[in-house]
């Protein structure tokens, strides 16, 4: 079993697992963990890059030219989260402070890619980037990330978030958006998408810590459905909207950073 890389600078520490899309599998601050596994699975633990898609696919599809390609399900009949969440990483560049891998989109991505990540961490803030990459196709790409953080932390109070959302779109029983677009505002539990057009929002756990998220994505996934664990999830786009996104081509990445900044208390 591959160790994984392990970043530190002042009193904050995080480990890389470079076998799991090059995910974050743990994730302390002050001696607090932040991150977790509710299920030992690809999408259940730590924090994951999105790529090349992020959330759910009507009928496990893509369309590109007038063309439907298929994709595997890989979560309770879900096509979700793209192909790279369980796939090998390979390490591009490193630092004791900064890891940035590189892996292929996988033989269940129609077309020939890769998604260039990397982490970078400071004694206050953790960086990310995510860049979709094609030296020959043209095909649609959207990334995102997906954190599983404690409800609760070893010390202080459940978790606050701040959202400051202009929108949410509307939800079918398929967990899919309707299409609708409506204000926010009911309340919870969440499994949906907001649009935040500052790219900020926060995450307070009061009397242990307080982060703050800024991103120049304009969509994040909140789900807070279970019981123990809250995902806050930075997306360029929200789920199903792949067909007809960006297109990535030749010296024409999709490329989406997120930056997750600290205070203690």
């Amino acid at each position: 079993m591959t160790a994984p890389v392990v970043l530190a600078a002042g009193d904050a520490r995080v480990e890389v697992d470079l076998t799991a899309g090059a995910r974050v599998v743990s994730w302390q601050v002050g001696g607090l963990e932040l991150v977790g596994a509710p299920d030992p699975g690809p999408v259940g633990h730590g924090m994951f890059p999105m790529a090349p898609w992020p959330g759910r696919l009507r009928g496990n599809a893509v369309r590109h030219d007038g063309i439907r390609h298929a994709l595997p399900p890989n979560f309770e009949g879900w096509a979700i989260h793209g192909t790279v969440l369980d796939r090998p990483a390979e390490v591009a560049a490193d630092s004791p402070t900064h890891v940035e891998t590189v892996a292929s989109l996988g033989p269940a991505w129609p077309w020939s890619g890769q998604v260039r990540h990397s982490w970078r961490l400071s004694p206050t803030a953790l960086r990310s980037e995510i860049s979709v990459e094609s030296t020959r196709d043209v095909f649609p790409a959207e990334v995102g990330w997906h954190p599983w953080f404690r409800r609760r932390l070893a010390r202080g109070g459940d978790v606050v978030v701040d959202l400051p959302a202009d929108a949410v779109l509307a939800r079918g029983a398929d967990h899919l958006p309707s299409g609708e677009s409506v204000a926010p505002g009911r309340p919870g539990p969440f499994d949906d998408a907001f649009h935040v057009p500052t790219g900020h929002a926060s995450l307070t756990w009061p009397g242990a810590l307080s982060l703050a998220v800024d991103t120049d994505c304009d969509w994040f996934v909140l789900f807070d459905e279970l019981a123990g664990w809250v995902c806050l999830e930075p997306q360029s786009a929200p789920p199903d909207a792949l067909s007809g996104g960006f297109l990535v081509g030749p010296g024409r990445p999709r490329t989406r950073s997120v930056t997750w900044r600290w205070t203690p208390g």
